[in-house]
């Protein structure tokens, strides 16, 4: 008996075991693999989803627009205070989407940010599908959804899939048609026209997000193409200019219907969807080329391993992990390369590289397991399942340690929003007052700019509050007898005299009665 599990084990060293337990390693059952993956993403990304206020940029301005959607009717135009937007320009998908969720589900911060929660899961979906599909590497699916939530840039931070932004909706597309197009490349011949459709699809609807950011991945997709001689199979295929007749039938007839409804929109689009790369925008400090390799390295700390990992493996690796890990490293170095040397430079914009690079770190990691396979000897089997619980324990941690310190300590800007919608808020039952605010800091062509707390107001109007929002310099309007106002509204109600009466206070704001017969010095403009 001893001798024959000896002779067992041996055979582990021998390349025909290695190649044994690996297959192993491989051909888990991907059901209970995607089963974990769904159910632990969807765990950190619905955890406390509601439980911050609306962010100030760019959340505040989404989330207004889609509200007074939601009150008006889905619009191609999509406004801001009741006057069409042409600070932010993107096509309304996300809007529409958004809206539609505040009307089934509230006007509150977790139904605003739904659709980005279900775009996130779609894109871990498809990066387990992909590896375990295709590749027939469920651990690696699963490994790359754990490098993909355990990005802080992404999971955690501004614009990433907890908040009502752009960035969660446009790598769900632009990931789709990223692998998409390489499966046009490499699958049988009978399944390319189908991931042909997919990918152009996929690129509609991230120009329906986003427009031109969407289309960055498309020229380092055609290089792959030549590289690997498949662009010209392609180029004879009908289907391929069908495609693109629709696509850019989509694309112009937007412009067109957008231009008509709301004249001037093109001009101000093209500045701010194309200049932005060429010029500074005025609005963002100016950075250097290399400002996201190494001065927010805390942020996205996998993007220059990820990307050295991708090429390391593209050049070493062979068959199709080389294939994949070089085509990753080709699509994450291009689009790199292009926001490094765009002019305007924001954190977010680095994002949609990360679903892909998390393709090639969960790769290294199984090449890892793999090279040691024969070493692992019994050890084997559970080596993938013993990764994964680390794996997901440090991104519960990270995630949830995270989200509970925003939590704990809000910054003095979403002061008057957490008061609006706090229950002590609701049981004072006064439905008329003025609410006194000093203006977020903004772009002087904004002007007096309070769109977080715009929100809160506008759900109370709805509701059937009468409110009137002001700087606390300017003089208290006839017919109201309330204030709300935080510590610089209650400075400046101070340094007037006026006596106050509260009501009821919370996350040092207050609802105060002033007397009905006080003299209210003249106005100072300006914010205080």
């Amino acid at each position: 008996m001893k001798q024959g599990v000896s002779r067992r084990w041996h055979g582990w060293r021998t390349p025909e075991g290695v190649k044994a337990c690996t297959a192993r390693i491989e051909r888990r059952d991907a059901l209970p693999w995607y089963i974990a993956t769904l159910l632990f993403a969807a765990a950190m990304l619905f955890y406390r989803l509601g439980a911050l206020p609306i962010n100030l940029w760019d959340e505040s301005r989404h989330v207004n627009s889609a509200f007074e959607m939601m009150r008006n009717g889905l619009s191609l135009v999509t406004t801001f205070d009741g006057t069409p937007d042409h600070w932010s320009t993107k096509p309304p998908l996300l809007i529409w989407l958004m809206s539609i969720s505040m009307h089934v589900f509230g006007a509150n911060e977790w139904a605003a940010r739904l659709p980005s929660v279900f775009a996130a899961l779609g894109t871990v979906s498809i990066l387990f599908a992909f590896c375990a599909l295709h590749l027939r590497k469920p651990f690696v699916g699963f490994i790359a959804a754990m490098v993909l939530l355990g990005a802080r840039g992404y999971m955690t931070g501004d614009h990433g899939a907890r908040t009502a932004d752009y960035e969660s909706m446009l790598l769900l597309w632009m990931t789709s048609y990223a692998l998409a197009a390489y499966l046009c490349f490499h699958r049988p011949e009978a399944e390319r026209d189908r991931w042909l459709l997919l990918c152009m699809l996929a690129i509609g609807l991230g120009f329906m997000t986003k427009t031109v950011q969407a289309m960055i991945f498309l020229p380092a997709i055609l290089l792959h193409g030549v590289l690997h001689r498949q662009l010209g199979a392609l180029l004879h295929k009908r289907a391929l200019y069908v495609h693109l007749a629709w696509l850019s039938l989509l694309c112009a007839g937007y412009y067109v219907a957008r231009e008509r409804l709301d004249p001037g929109y093109v001009s101000s689009a093209l500045a701010n969807e194309l200049m932005r790369y060429a010029v500074e925008d005025g609005d963002n400090p100016v950075h250097g080329p290399l400002w996201y390799l190494y001065e927010r390295i805390d942020r996205f700390y996998w993007l220059v391993p990820g990307t050295l990992i991708a090429a390391y493996m593209g050049w070493r690796a062979e068959g199709e992990v080389g294939r994949v890990s070089g085509y990753v490293a080709l699509l994450c170095g291009f689009y790199i390369a292009v926001v490094s040397l765009s002019a305007t430079k924001i954190l977010y914009y680095v994002i949609p590289v990360y679903p892909l690079l998390a393709i090639a770190v969960g790769l290294a990691l199984d090449a890892l397991l793999l090279r040691f396979a024969a070493r692992l000897k019994r050890y084997a089997r559970v080596a993938p399942l013993a990764v994964a619980l680390v794996a997901g324990a440090l991104v519960a941690r990270t995630t949830i340690t995270h989200v509970e310190h925003l939590n704990s300590e809000p910054i003095e800007a979403d002061r008057s929003s957490l008061f609006l919608r706090s229950a002590a808020f609701e049981r004072s039952g006064v439905t008329r007052f003025v609410l006194l605010h000093p203006g977020f800091r903004a772009p002087a062509r904004l002007g007096y700019y309070v769109a977080p707390t715009l929100f809160y107001v506008k759900r109370l109007k709805a509701a059937g509050h009468r409110i009137v929002v002001q700087r606390p310099s300017e003089p208290i309007p006839a017919g109201f007898d309330a204030i709300v106002a935080c510590e610089s509204g209650l400075k400046a109600l101070a340094e007037r005299s006026l006596r106050l009466e509260a009501v009821t206070t919370g996350f040092g704001c207050g609802l105060y009665r002033i007397d009905a017969e006080h003299d209210v010095a003249p106005a100072h403009e300006g914010s205080s």
